[in-house]
């Protein structure tokens, strides 16, 4: 499996010798769930992109997180919007990350602007409404019960035949007297129901953002929402998928991003991320296993 990175920010120098670039924080990632996996990085935000032999050369595309606005005035912002239009097209696997979410999303006609209820920080949890793709074996099996259903329901003509007429004699019916009868009364057994409640399907992600996906590009499906974040993450054919949280991040490195930005962020806001870091478990390594199903499939 060969991934290509389009880098859209990075890191702080002094924060790189303890978590390194965001290529880095990727490539730890997937590799604990595929240690074969090769990686290729383009500086899109330094203005380089992959050559049309290159696009083919990779199982797909990886967009980071930045620093930067969607609708901010950047040509490599509105280079990259053509990047991911060329990647559509080709029906090119991507894979988008917070702003690489965003990104996708308006270069493919969705909305992002700045969201009015304020920072995601810390640790969020998502509600999962599907899954992020369909499993190449599911997808075949469904396939071929899609074929069985229609080779079943193949029309058949009927030869017309002509029926032949006869008339009914008449017959005439013997009386009969019923016999009455007691009907035996027996009280109906009392059960319970058993209550069965359907797991409840959740994703919990470190969060560093206060843009969101406001509306979706035509064709997207969500998969992952929250009070905070409507449209956390959506898919489109089997060859987009993207999340508002940072499966990449650790959470010292959510700690730190939070330090950073305290006055922007707020305090109130900050001292909730930061005790969602201590009540809840990042859940980094099921996008990567997602990841690489993704890229295989």
């Amino acid at each position: 499996m060969h991934i290509g990175i389009l880098k859209t920010d990075a890191v702080r120098p002094e924060w790189v010798p303890a978590f390194g670039e965001y290529p880095d924080m990727f490539e730890r990632l997937v590799r604990g769930a595929d240690s074969s996996a090769r990686f290729t990085t383009w500086d899109v935000e330094a203005g380089i992109h992959p050559s049309e032999g290159e696009i083919d050369s990779v199982d797909g595309f990886i967009i980071t997180g930045s620093k930067s606005s969607v609708y901010d005035d950047k040509s490599w912002i509105r280079d990259l919007e053509g990047l991911i239009q060329t990647l559509h097209a080709k029906r090119k696997k991507m894979v988008g990350i917070c702003f690489g979410h965003q990104i996708i999303a308006k270069a493919l006609g969705g909305l992002v602007s700045k969201s009015e209820k304020g920072w995601g920080v810390g640790i969020n949890v998502y509600d999962l409404t599907d899954l992020p793709f369909e499993p190449a074996d599911e997808a075949a099996m469904n396939k071929a019960d899609v074929k069985r259903t229609a080779d079943s329901a193949q029309t058949h003509i009927l030869e017309p035949q002509t029926l032949e007429h006869k008339p009914l004699e008449p017959k005439t019916l013997e009386p009969k007297t019923l016999e009455p009868q007691t009907l035996e009364h027996k009280p109906l057994e009392h059960k319970n129901l058993e209550h069965k409640t359907l797991e409840h399907k959740t994703l919990k992600l470190v969060a560093s953002h206060q843009d969101q996906v406001e509306a979706l590009p035509p064709g997207a499906r969500t998969i992952a929402t929250n009070a905070h974040c409507e449209n956390a993450g959506f898919v489109m054919g089997d060859h987009i998928f993207t999340l508002q949280g940072h499966p990449e991040f650790i959470p010292d490195y959510a700690e730190v991003i939070m330090a950073l930005r305290y006055d922007m962020i707020g305090a109130g806001r900050v001292a909730e991320g930061r005790a969602s870091l201590e009540h809840h478990q990042h859940e980094g390594s099921r996008v990567a296993e997602w990841m690489v199903d993704f890229f295989n499939a």
